[in-house]
């Protein structure tokens, strides 16, 4: 019984073990790609006292996998190919050229074994098993691609240290001296740093770079800082009032220029709001810090020579400056509650600014030493006074904005503008308001080639040089002025001279901050590793069930093996005799052994006809004219009896009228199952 199984089941046993083995492999491919999603690609590891990346080691794992899964679905499929293969080539009923039993033979080596398609007609089984062995390797070039590098985003959050703002510190003021016999702290000026980003901020309009402490992060300050509430003057009786006080400034200043001026910024103290501090000084305006308030009024009538030489004529009580169109701006200092929102993507910065005004206050004139230092006549070390401090700081933002927009423009008939303000280089005259100033932003300074070009010939110049204002800022002047100081407020955060001291102990707390880094990983696509694993597994399958079934047909195991071959060939008959000089196995093949026919012996049919000892029967062939096929009368002698056996014809035996075949078993006459014919 072992040795049946073991002559049965040899075949069957390798072809499945085979396609399972594959089939498991591709599994376990799967599982260690799986195990790849979304870990780093980057290092390497130690092999042997090697550097490998871990690119190239899982590159070559995922080949390996498919290189042995390939092996092993290419053992079941060539293994089934070779059952089926001799289940064709011993059919009784079939005759087969020996160029036909080598192609059958060679396909799975030879491609061009394919050219003979009448045999692949006569064995479509063949052809199509033999398709899927060549066609099969295709597949298993798709599941190591199946594994790839992407770049990745890992968001982190954590306490890091941020541009903070340190208001309660000296950083943004150049000095505060001594003032009334040294009992009292007076503000000075902005310190320089301050006075640079402001006017930084108002010429290009937007808030400065500002460098985070991680590309790609992002994180929220909240904080208390400085904000500026403008208002227009609708209160009539102050109105009133600041109009007055402008036109008696400008016919004071009529001694000087007989054009009044067409815009104004100033700041009164608090007891006369509405005034603008004047002299008999050219300037027409004192150059000291703000006050109070300040205050900006536009007359773009007074632009118009015209309008400006007979204003006095048009002027009435209810209306001083004449009946043109007149803006009469305000603006306070206000502290207020800061929600600052910073993001940066691919190193561009996003900032949301959320201002909540919580209460208005006054620029810092001065102040007594001890409210400066609360335990000044105490003993031990000095305790300052915070809010001093941030108001201090505050005083100084505040006024590094008053002294961009602070002065006046005046413009003559002929002679160039008389420009006493840094206004003209910012964004703020593109503005609905001030928009009417916008030549002045870009026109040439005086005494210059480009100024003589443009007096001249003012075509010419413009040719030369741009003249032309591409920004346009629809927002009126209210809005851009508060937006302005708030830009300049944020924009603070860019120089690392203002930030704070971690150590101090009015240093800002440390905020979460949400880092995004950007990392290459392995990405997997299992969809792809598994339809191209299912298809070869399924075409294997497929032809591995043939090769099975063949097996059940034949009933034995069959092998490509050269032992295999001989004993075929030692049993088999070929339709004519080889040549010596065609004896040797090389290429060509002549043609006329080619086309001859070869007769491979069945197993079972030979075990009927060969019996136990040497026996002659003598084969009478009788044509049926009406048949296909003809019926043998067959007589013999065996020990004294005769046997007559029915044998299905061939067209080589039907061309033959009567012939005797000697049947020896004794293999010292001749081999088992070999037919010599004896006309």
């Amino acid at each position: 019984m072992g040795k049946i199984f073991h002559a049965v089941w040899r075949a069957p046993t390798s072809i499945i073990g085979s396609l399972l083995i594959g089939a498991i492999l591709s599994v376990c491919h799967h599982l260690y790609y799986a195990s790849l999603d979304g870990t780093f690609s980057e290092g390497d590891r130690i092999i042997a006292g090697y550097h490998i990346s871990n690119q190239t080691f899982t590159t070559a794992v995922g080949t390996g996998f498919a290189f042995i899964v390939r092996a092993f679905l290419i053992f079941a499929v060539s293994g089934a190919y070779v059952q089926v293969f001799w289940k064709a080539a011993t059919h009784s009923r079939k005759d087969n050229t020996l160029e036909e039993i080598d192609a059958m033979f060679s396909i799975l080596s030879n491609l061009f074994a394919f050219r003979w398609g009448s045999v692949w007609w006569k064995y479509p089984l063949l052809f199509l098993i033999a398709l899927v062995a060549w066609l099969l390797p295709i597949a298993f070039t798709i599941p190591p691609a199946s594994l790839s590098v992407a770049v990745a985003p890992f968001i982190t959050s954590a306490l890091v240290t941020v541009p903070n703002f340190d208001f309660a510190s000296l950083r943004y003021v150049a000095g505060v001296p001594k003032t009334n016999k040294n009992t009292q702290y007076g503000y000075d000026s902005p310190s320089p740093v301050v006075l640079d980003i402001a006017n930084a901020v108002a010429k290009v309009g937007e808030i400065l770079p500002i460098t985070p402490p991680v590309a790609n992060s992002s994180w929220k300050l909240e904080f208390y800082g400085p904000s500026l509430a403008c208002h227009p003057l609708i209160n009539q009786t102050i109105r009133l009032e600041t109009e007055s006080h402008i036109a008696d400034y400008l016919l004071e200043r009529q001694y000087y220029s007989p054009i009044p001026d067409t815009y104004l910024a100033w700041s009164s103290s608090r007891g006369d709001s509405a005034a603008p501090p004047w002299s008999h000084l050219s300037n027409g305006f004192f150059p000291g810090p703000v006050s109070y308030s300040i205050n900006v009024a536009v007359l773009p009538d007074f632009s118009d020579p015209s309008i400006a030489r007979d204003w006095k004529k048009l002027a009435t009580p209810l209306q001083p400056l004449g009946p043109g169109n007149t803006t009469l701006l305000q603006c306070d200092l206000q502290n207020s509650s800061y929600n600052a929102a910073f993001d940066y993507q691919s190193g561009r910065q996003s900032i949301t600014v959320e201002v909540n005004q919580i209460k208005q206050i006054d620029p810092l004139n001065w102040y007594d030493r001890s409210d400066v230092f609360p335990n000044l006549f105490n003993k031990g070390p000095l305790i300052i006074n915070p809010i001093f401090l941030r108001l201090l700081s505050y005083t100084a933002i505040t006024d590094a904005f008053y002294q961009i927009i602070n002065g006046y423009i005046n413009v003559p008939d002929e002679s160039p503008a008389s420009i006493e303000t840094g206004i003209t280089s910012t964004v703020l005259l593109d503005t609905p308001e001030l928009r009417y100033l916008s030549p002045l932003k870009v026109a040439p300074p005086r005494d210059t080639l480009q100024a003589d070009l443009l007096n001249r010939d003012a075509t010419k110049g413009q040719s030369l040089f741009n003249l032309q204002n591409a920004t346009k800022l629809e927002q009126p002047l209210q809005t851009a002025l508060e937006e302005l100081f708030q830009n300049i407020t944020i924009s603070l955060l860019s120089s690392e001279l203002l930030r704070p001291n971690m150590t101090s102990e009015f240093a800002p707390p440390m905020p979460t901050v949400t880092s995004t880094v950007y990392k290459a990983v392995y990405q997997y696509s299992p969809r792809q590793l598994w339809i191209a694993y299912g298809v070869a597994i399924a075409a294997s399958a497929l032809a591995s069930l043939f090769g099975l079934l063949a097996v059940a047909f034949n009933y034995a195991n069959y092998s490509s093996d050269f032992s295999s071959v001989y004993r075929t060939a030692h049993g088999s008959k070929l339709s004519v005799k080889i040549r010596e000089e065609d004896m040797s196995a090389t290429d060509p093949l002549p043609e006329y052994l080619a086309k001859a026919a070869l007769y491979i012996a069945n197993p079972k049919s030979a075990g009927q006809l060969v019996p136990e000892h040497e026996s002659t029967a003598t084969v009478e062939i009788i044509p049926n004219s009406s048949h296909e096929s003809s019926t043998q009368r067959t007589s013999g002698t065996r020990e004294g009896e005769r046997t007559n056996l029915r044998l299905p014809t061939t067209p080589t035996s039907r061309a033959r009228r009567l012939s005797t075949w000697r049947v020896s078993s004794d293999p010292s006459i001749s081999p088992p199952g070999y037919f010599d014919a004896v006309s």
